[in-house]
């Protein structure tokens, strides 16, 4: 009897031992479950906010494609593109360019006494657009360029970076102003440019030429070699859309330059100034009939900015180079130094 007695303790302790067991295992395994599941919640919660986070930047991101239909005529600068222009400039200053003085990089529409000239000097007709006034102001007193004992602003100075009938290629030719004294025979045309004149901004509208006649992936590649080598010097490189110019059948065998010329300002951070938008709501597009040049006014003040004067294409390019210009010096420097 006491033997069975015996057994059965011992039976009975071994089944509570497994059952004690068998707790604490379902206990670990109930544990490891837990830290399994909450481990995966979290990593299910992590997933989900990442997706919304790319959700609502794709959708920040996403919209129309910049092109010359959708860019805004005025640059519209996100901060970081703002930051960067900002780090450029404090670098071109280092490198001795100078505020108040800005340089064009272009061909016939660019050299051209109806473009900027005439804001040199005198009395101007701002129409609605007053606020500009301090912007010429600001750049007509820094003289860029001094001969014979006249002084010259950066409106009215012959500048060694545009020339009627140039192609992007010549702007970084080597020797293509082998004529002018101030260059050395070897220099492009942009290095003295931004040698002599020392821009803070330079403006570029370069490929009216090259439309049908250079190639759209070399025209990308010299286009890309000027904003390059500008933003090398420290100067802030605008780049301008051109003037559409349509065949018979309407087509625009200016667009895929202009989007070249779009895609190489978001990729090297440049602001885009969209001339050629600027143009479309104007009768014949702006520009002379069967030409390539905006139009001016048939008293040839290209400086009158009323509504009337706003009708042709120059007067228009006057006045959306100083809208770019403003918005820059905002950005560059504090409003005040303007007055």
């Amino acid at each position: 009897a006491n033997f069975f007695r015996a057994g059965r303790l011992g039976y009975q302790r071994f089944v509570e031992a497994l059952q004690r067991r068998a707790t604490d295992g379902m206990n670990v395994l109930r544990a490891i479950c837990e830290r399994t599941v909450r481990s995966t919640l979290r990593a299910c919660i992590t997933l989900v906010w990442c997706g919304l986070v790319l959700v609502i930047s794709g959708c920040r991101a996403s919209g129309p494609p910049l092109n010359q239909v959708t860019a805004p005529v005025v640059p519209e600068l996100t901060a970081d593109v703002q930051q960067a222009l900002q780090r450029q400039h404090s670098f071109g200053l280092r490198r001795g360019m100078r505020p108040g003085v800005f340089s064009i990089v272009g061909d016939s529409i660019s050299s051209n006494k109806y473009f900027l000239k005439p804001l040199a000097h005198g009395a101007l007709n701002f129409g609605s657009y007053a606020s500009l006034e301090p912007v010429v102001e600001y750049y007509r007193r820094i003289t860029v360029r001094s001969v014979d004992r006249v002084n010259f602003n950066s409106f009215d100075v012959d500048g060694m970076g545009a020339l009627s009938g140039w192609k992007a290629a010549h702007v970084i030719e080597p020797g293509s102003r082998f004529w002018e004294p101030l260059c050395g025979p070897r220099e492009t045309p942009l290095e003295c440019e931004l040698r002599i004149a020392r821009p803070e901004i330079t403006l570029i509208m370069i490929g009216t030429n090259d439309v049908g006649v250079t190639s759209p992936a070399v025209y990308a590649d010299q286009l890309l070699h000027i904003v390059r080598r500008v933003q090398s010097y420290g100067s802030i490189a605008v780049l301008s859309t051109l003037p559409a110019q349509r065949a018979a059948d309407g087509v625009d065998a200016a667009e895929p330059y202009n989007q070249i010329i779009v895609d190489v300002a978001v990729q090297r951070q440049a602001p885009l100034w969209n001339f050629w938008r600027a143009l479309e709501a104007l009768p014949s597009q702006g520009v002379e009939p069967g030409d390539i040049h905006p139009n001016v006014p048939p008293n040839e003040r290209s400086a009158d900015f009323s509504s009337a004067g706003l009708r042709y294409g120059m007067n228009v390019r006057n006045l959306t180079a100083l809208q770019v210009l403003a918005e820059l010096h905002v950005i560059l420097h504090a409003p005040a130094a303007l007055h």
